[in-house]
C-alpha cells in the first residue's frame, strides 16, 4: 500500500504534467502558422469560422425585420420566379410569335432572324417548314432538343426579370471572387489573375472577332443562367470601329467594379480583429515585428505614420494601387480605432473605383485587336534569336497562336469559323492613340 506522501507526490506530478500540457497548448495557440502547421491552422480556422457563422446567423434570424420582412419577401420573389415568370424558351417563343396566335411558323422564325442579323441562321434553316407551325409545348421540346440551341440564345434576351436574375447572380459571383482574393491575409486566391483578367481578354477577343461589341458578357458564372449565350457574336462587321477600346472598357466595367468591391470587403476581417484586440488593450504582434531588412522596417513605419496622420486619404491612396501589404493597413486602422466607415469607404473607393478601373484600362489596351498575336510573334522572334537552334521555338509559337485563334473562334458559330477573316482596321495606330481618339469622339458626341 502506498503511503500518503507517495500519493501526494504522484498527484502533484500529474498536476505538474497537466500544467505543462496546458502551457504548451496555450503557447501553441499563439503561434499557429499556415506554412509551419497547415492542418492545425486550418482546423482552428474552420472551428472559429463555424462558430462565428452560427452565431451570426442566430443573431440575424432573431431580428424581427428578418423573419417578418426579409424572409417573406425572398420567399415571394422565389415563388414568383418559379411559378409566374416564363422560362427563357417560353420568352423566346413569345418574341418569335409576331402575330400572337399561339403558334410560331417557319416564316416568322426566318423573318425575325433576317431582320435582326441580316442573314439566315441554323435555327431558321432547321425549323419545321409545315404551314401551321409549333405551339408553345412543341416549340420548347424542339428547341431543347437542338444541339446548338444554346448558341442561338445569344440572339434573344430573357425578359427584364430573368435578366435581372442573371445580373444579380453574376454580381454575387464577382463579389465572392473578390472576397476570396483578399480575405486570406496574404494567402488568398488570386481570382483576378484566374477569373477577372481572362474575362477581360475574352471580351476583347470577342469584340475583335465580331467587329462590334453587340454581344452578351453575362452570365459568366457557372451556376445560374445560360452561359452558352455569353461571348457570341450577335452581329458582325468587316471593320473594327474607331471606338473599340472605349466600348470594350465599358463592357468590362461592371464585372471589374463588383470584383473590386469584393476585394474591399475582404479587407474587413483584419480590421475587425485588430479593432477588437485594441478595445481589449492588446496590440497586434504583426505591427510590432522587426524585420531583418531595414528597408521593410522603414516602409512599415512610414505606412503606419501616414495612416495615423492622414486617415481617410492615406487609406484611399494605399488602396488605389496593387498593394500586397494592404492587410497591414487594415490591422493598423483597427489598432488606431479608426471608424469603420472611414476605413471601409476609403478602401471601397480606392479598390473598386480607382485601382480596378486602371487595371481594366491597361488590360483592355493590351488585349484589344490582334495585340496578343503580335506579341506572341514578337516574343517568338526574340526567343529564336537568343536560344539555341535545338529549342523548338517555332512550334511553341504556332501552338500559342493556335490557342489564341481557338479562344477567339468561340465567338462564332461553327459554320462560320472556316470563312472568318480578321476585321480590317479603319486606321493603323497604336492602342494608346486609339484611346485618345475615343476620348475625342466621346467629347464630340457629347457636345453635339
Amino acid at each position: 500500500m502506498p503511503s500518503a506522501n507517495e500519493k501526494a507526490n504522484a498527484e502533484k506530478s500529474v498536476e505538474t504534467q497537466n500544467l505543462d500540457v496546458v502551457r504548451k497548448v496555450l503557447a501553441d495557440r499563439g503561434t499557429p502558422h499556415l506554412f509551419r502547421r497547415p492542418f492545425t491552422t486550418l482546423y482552428y480556422f474552420l472551428c472559429i469560422s463555424y462558430r462565428w457563422l452560427t452565431s451570426f446567423i442566430g443573431r440575424l434570424v432573431r431580428k424581427p425585420v428578418v423573419h417578418r420582412v426579409l424572409f417573406p419577401l425572398l420567399l415571394s420573389l422565389w415563388l414568383a420566379s418559379v411559378l409566374m415568370v416564363p422560362s427563357y424558351t417560353a420568352h423566346i417563343f413569345t418574341r418569335l410569335d409576331s402575330d400572337r396566335n399561339g403558334r410560331v411558323t417557319h416564316s416568322e422564325v426566318h423573318s425575325y432572324y433576317a431582320a435582326l442579323l441580316g442573314r439566315q441562321t441554323s435555327v431558321s434553316e432547321a425549323y419545321p417548314a409545315d404551314g401551321e407551325g409549333l405551339d408553345g409545348a412543341a416549340f420548347e421540346q424542339w428547341w431543347s432538343a437542338r444541339a446548338d440551341a444554346g448558341r442561338e440564345y445569344a440572339y434573344h434576351d430573357a425578359g427584364w426579370w430573368r435578366e435581372a436574375e442573371y445580373f444579380l447572380a453574376d454580381a454575387v459571383y464577382w463579389i465572392v471572387l473578390g472576397v476570396l482574393s483578399s480575405v486570406g491575409l496574404g494567402t488568398g486566391m488570386h481570382s483576378g489573375l484566374l477569373f477577372l483578367f481572362p474575362h477581360i481578354y475574352r471580351t476583347c477577343s470577342t469584340a475583335y472577332m465580331c467587329g462590334a461589341t453587340d454581344f452578351w458578357t453575362f452570365p459568366s458564372n457557372p451556376f445560374y443562367g445560360p452561359q452558352a449565350r455569353s461571348f457570341v457574336c450577335r452581329s458582325q462587321s468587316a471593320t473594327q470601329p474607331s471606338h473599340a477600346v472605349l466600348m470594350c472598357f465599358l463592357k468590362v466595367v461592371p464585372a471589374c467594379m463588383l470584383w473590386g468591391a469584393g476585394t474591399a470587403m475582404g479587407e474587413v476581417p483584419p480590421y475587425a480583429l485588430s479593432y477588437a484586440a485594441a478595445l481589449q488593450g492588446h496590440r497586434k504582434e504583426e505591427l510590432e515585428e522587426v524585420s531583418s531588412y531595414d528597408v521593410l522596417n522603414r516602409m512599415k513605419g512610414w505606412t503606419l505614420a501616414k495612416i495615423q496622420q492622414y486617415g481617410f486619404w492615406a487609406i484611399l491612396l494605399l488602396a488605389a494601387w496593387p498593394n500586397m501589404a494592404f492587410d497591414l493597413c487594415g490591422m493598423a486602422c483597427g489598432q488606431f480605432l479608426m471608424p469603420f466607415w472611414t476605413f471601409f469607404g476609403a478602401t471601397l473607393i480606392g479598390k473598386a473605383v480607382i485601382k480596378v478601373n486602371l487595371q481594366a484600362v491597361f488590360f483592355v489596351l493590351l488585349f484589344t485587336g490582334d495585340n496578343v498575336e503580335r506579341a506572341v510573334r514578337r516574343v517568338g522572334r526574340w526567343a529564336a534569336a537568343v536560344l539555341p537552334a535545338t529549342v523548338p521555338v517555332q512550334s511553341a509559337v504556332a501552338k500559342a497562336r493556335g490557342r489564341w485563334w481557338r479562344t477567339c473562334a468561340r465567338a462564332l458559330p461553327a459554320a462560320q469559323r472556316g470563312a472568318w477573316r480578321p476585321p480590317k482596321r479603319t486606321r493603323s495606330r497604336s492602342p494608346f492613340w486609339s484611346l485618345r481618339w475615343d476620348g475625342w469622339s466621346w467629347r464630340r458626341c457629347a457636345g453635339s
